[in-house]
């Protein structure tokens, strides 16, 4: 008899879940269907809701990724630096260095090297000399330069912006941007100074064809 109460029991349990179960199913089909018919209802309104916050994490999601490749670039451009400065740590000057040395002594690594060009992150084309064209750097100069060319306004903005260490900063002699508005010049204790402050180059940079110039000791 004990057996058959406890066989009972558990084919009450059974049941009673499978009622609960049914209820919860019934009560979740019927809030679905009420939901739906809001959505529909309100369907232009959502539209005006949802489409501009969309717009604002892509932007957002779209700014964070471009500043943080920016900042990579930064520093494969010092890396780049780096090995410059060890092959002339004992020559007077930088007579001679130019991208095309570079590449021809294979004093960079093979992974930003791609049919005689030095490649950044994103595709972007790096030159080594003197001035807007990167020419072979004459003898007794004591500077060079890292050239970025053909940018629009915001990798123009963002390369002359960048956020540079305080031992990169000691490098910097001074930041040029070249467009066909001129040639603009960011250095020490000038107007316009370095480091260069946020929103200070958006006069200077154009919309398209902007050549920005990293000259460095």
């Amino acid at each position: 008899m004990r057996e058959y109460f406890v066989f009972l029991k558990k084919k009450l349990e059974i049941y009673s879940n499978s009622f609960f179960l049914f209820l919860k199913k019934k009560e979740f089909e019927k809030y679905l269907l009420t939901l739906k018919n809001y959505i529909y209802l309100n369907r232009i309104a959502l539209i005006k809701i949802i489409f501009p916050c969309m717009i604002i994490f892509w932007a957002f999601g779209s700014c964070s990724f471009s500043k943080n490749l920016t900042q990579k670039n930064v520093n494969l451009l010092f890396s780049i630096a780096d090995s410059i400065h060890t092959l002339y740590s004992s020559k007077p000057d930088y007579w001679g260095l130019s991208t095309k040395y570079l590449i021809d002594n294979e004093i960079l690594s093979e992974d930003i090297i791609h049919d005689d060009y030095i490649f950044l992150n994103d595709n972007l084309v790096v030159k080594i000399g003197s001035g807007a064209e990167a020419s072979t750097i004459s003898p007794k100069s004591t500077t060079f330069d890292i050239v970025l060319s053909n940018l629009n306004k915001s990798q123009c903005i963002a390369y002359v912006e960048a956020g540079f260490s305080d031992q990169q900063l000691l490098l910097l002699d001074k930041i040029s941007i070249v467009n066909d508005s001129g040639e603009f010049i960011f250095t020490w204790g000038a107007k316009n100074s370095l480091p260069v402050k946020k929103y200070s180059s958006r006069e200077f940079c154009s919309s398209r064809n902007n050549t920005v110039i990293w000259s460095l000791k």
